[in-house]
């Protein structure tokens, strides 16, 4: 609202920066959940609504529709970065690799998913 036009100068950052922030919120929600013995399950949707809730919030102070409300990929992204990071625990690896190696596939899928405008079916809901 304020800033409109200096931020579509800034898009290609913000962008990098939004996607690397949606794997580090995504782990750090999952690490509270798996602090609190939470299911794998839960601890990874704790950790996709950690991090996707950021971007709606971003989204509206800006006066447009939130990406997890369009067909983008971008909650598919945190829930299989999560998933990776919950299976990378099971083996003996450092836990700050395995947090560093889940940011980064949540980057690079969410990166890929734009440059190549992959995106989700639309589904047809008929009465």
């Amino acid at each position: 609202m304020l800033f409109g036009s200096h931020l579509k100068q800034l898009t290609t950052s913000l962008f990098l920066f939004d996607a690397l922030g949606l794997g580090l919120f995504t782990i750090v929600g999952i690490e509270i959940g798996l602090r609190y013995h939470l299911g794998p399950g839960v601890c990874v949707a704790l950790g996709t609504i950690t991090a996707c809730f950021g971007g709606v919030i971003r989204d509206v102070l800006l006066n447009k529709v939130p990406l997890i409300f369009q067909k983008e990929i971008y909650a598919l992204a945190c829930v299989l970065g999560g998933s990776g990071y919950i299976l990378l625990l099971q083996f003996p690896l450092n836990t700050n690799i395995s947090k560093i190696i889940c940011i980064l596939l949540i980057f690079f899928i969410r990166v890929i998913a734009v440059r190549y405008k992959l995106a989700l079916p639309r589904t047809s809901l008929k009465h």
